[in-house]
């Protein structure tokens, strides 16, 4: 079953412009992981997601999957060649131009689906601001977030700090999908230990502040994690936990409206 909208004509899509169909927006980043991954691994990673999980609960409901937005804010990963970056005004008028596009077309179900930790602020903002006459249901997520509960748990050997970036989830992730771009002989672990109680980095556990930084200040690879425990079948894993947790989600997102969300 198709499921992705750069697959199909206008005549295919205008009859899935309905207001019960979940449209996916993947939003990925072009930008450093350390020296063994490609820079391509936020945006390959969310579009696997997007359209594995879409694939999966399209015998349940109507979904469809947008082409990824490969570029996001990671300003904070300029300091390593080849990083790519957009402004925040920049990104946000592109994210609400995409929105407001399908929204043109009948459909009232977005999700931004997102790959790239420095995304989120804008992405969250976005979501809380977007206001229509149509009542349009836009939520911001990062994928991982949804990952069935203690899957991930069960499967990582890296402690607190060892899935940050370019660590044990995503090299395993790559390993894979994309084994042919990791670079086996050039991982570097790099964990730091924080003198705070208040942040600290690891896709499992939520900051309770937010830190103004460079990857630099505290990196010298661009590496905060563990890759050198990763493998493919934790990949594979990994992957499976979060790909059926998005495909839930999406299936109970389907029914979501403003009417009958809480009593």
């Amino acid at each position: 079953m198709k499921v992705l909208l750069s697959e199909m004509t206008t005549h295919e899509i205008k009859e899935k412009a309905k207001p019960n169909t979940v449209v996916v927006v993947p939003v990925g980043s072009m930008e450093q992981h350390g020296p063994h991954l490609p820079l391509e691994t936020d945006s390959r990673l969310v579009q696997e997601v997007a359209t594995r999980a879409a694939q999966m609960a399209a015998n349940r409901i109507s979904v469809l999957v947008t082409p990824t937005v490969w570029l996001g804010l990671s300003g904070q990963h300029i300091d390593f060649c080849g990083t790519l970056t957009l402004d925040p005004h920049c990104f946000m008028d592109v994210m609400s131009a995409i929105i407001q596009s399908l929204e043109r077309h009948g459909f009232r179900r977005i999700v931004l689906l997102n790959g790239h930790g420095g995304n989120m602020a804008a992405l969250d903002t976005i979501a809380r601001a977007f206001q229509s006459e149509v009542k349009t249901l836009v939520v911001a997520v990062a994928y991982w977030r949804l990952a069935e509960e203690g899957r991930i748990e069960a499967v990582r050997q890296s402690g607190p700090g060892g899935m940050a970036h370019a660590g044990e989830f995503e090299t395993s992730c790559m390993l894979f999908l994309r084994p042919e771009l990791v670079h086996l002989d050039r991982m570097i672990r790099r964990v730091p230990k924080w003198n705070t109680r208040y942040f600290a980095m690891d896709l499992q556990i939520s900051r309770k502040v937010q830190l103004t930084h460079r990857v630099s200040d505290f990196s010298d690879s661009g590496v905060f994690g563990d890759p050198t425990i990763a493998s493919a079948e934790k990949g594979e894993e990994f992957l499976k936990a979060v790909i059926h947790g998005v495909a839930d989600f999406l299936v109970e997102f389907a029914s979501w409206d403003f009417e009958t969300l809480c009593d």
